[in-house]
């Protein structure tokens, strides 16, 4: 706190560089209830942690289970759950099911996405992630990324592709769009959090606008039960 709200903003004066009109100091990390303390041999190392379970799933830990204001607690357990839940299971999982069926049902091909509640979320994602950051407050940011997901998730679980009587009907052909369409801007909004697993994703999604996919490649693996690395 010194340094920041002392040294550095002398250097700024003598610089003759302007003056910050705020100062954004975050609450403590705890590990396990305990405070991080060498002489307990209560620590937490992330490079370690970034070596064992990779760094989507600590960068992701971060961003989601951080406040803006207050104290949060740190388990390798939440930093596992967290990650299987919402990047494995969930953006990961629709990723890979989606491009899988828009291969099987549409020989890898999309058309543009029409109108539709997913649709309107996913163009409304990008504002509402600035809106986020603006205010210093990336778990805000990644929740509104995770709705979307869910939305998208909920979307392709309701309309059913997949079955038989609605494989060629026009509506599977606009839910792919519009998944597809969903998961391309979650992607891109995923970069400044997660960049090699957005990097992974886009690979595979295409860009927006694109008609054709690319073949589905788990972009998330599992952590748990075995707790696989990855770089």
């Amino acid at each position: 706190m010194r340094f920041h709200a002392v040294y550095w903003l002398a250097h700024l004066l003598a610089a003759g560089l302007p003056l910050p009109t705020a100062i954004l100091v975050h609450d403590y990390l705890t590990v396990g209830g305990a405070k991080i303390a060498k002489s307990t041999g209560v620590t937490a190392d992330p490079a370690d942690l970034a070596q064992r379970y990779g760094t989507d799933a600590l960068r992701w830990w971060f961003v989601r289970e951080v406040p803006r204001v207050g104290d949060t607690d740190f388990t390798e357990d939440r930093l596992v759950a967290r990650h299987d839940l919402e990047l494995a299971n969930g953006l990961g999982n629709l990723v890979q099911r989606t491009l899988t069926l828009v291969h099987r049902l549409r020989d890898g091909v999309v058309s543009a996405p029409g109108t539709s509640p997913l649709t309107a979320a996913a163009e409304a994602l990008p504002a509402a992630v600035d809106r986020a950051i603006d205010d210093f407050d990336l778990r805000r940011a990644a929740g509104a990324l995770v709705a979307v997901v869910d939305l998208a998730n909920r979307t392709i679980e309701a309309e059913r592709p997949w079955d038989a009587g609605r494989r060629d009907s026009p509506g599977t052909d606009a839910v792919l769009a519009g998944v597809v369409h969903a998961c391309r801007v979650v992607a891109g909004e995923l970069t400044p959090f997660l960049p090699g697993g957005a990097t992974r994703l886009e690979a595979q999604l295409g860009a927006v606008g694109d008609p054709r996919v690319g073949r589905p490649e788990p972009a998330f693996g599992r952590l748990a039960p075995a707790r696989a690395r990855r770089p």
